[in-house]
């Protein structure tokens, strides 16, 4: 199922950061940097979702690189939404 990536201000307002459709994953950026959580995930429908411990996650992706080069371009783009988002709320 579909679920949606959000995190909330420091007002409380909630703020839609993706959507992650079904097939797809979450969590990589703390995989690589073992830091917290950045947003939260919230199911839209019924969703199956399995974890992945990261010392997992990183001999699949040193066995396996061409796996390795869509989470990195996940990665760019999640960077260069966020730039656009602090450009967007610059100009406001």
């Amino acid at each position: 199922g579909r679920a949606r990536v959000v995190n909330h201000t420091i007002l409380g307002n909630e703020v839609e950061l993706s959507v992650i459709e079904p097939g797809s994953y979450f969590g990589e950026l703390s995989a690589f940097d073992d830091g917290p959580r950045s947003a939260s995930v919230v199911a839209v429908d019924d969703c199956l979702v399995a974890a992945m411990p990261r010392d997992v996650f990183f001999e699949m992706i040193s066995r396996n690189p061409r796996i390795l080069r869509p989470v990195l371009h996940n990665l760019a783009r999640m960077v260069r939404s966020t730039n656009d988002r602090v450009m967007h709320h610059a100009l406001i």
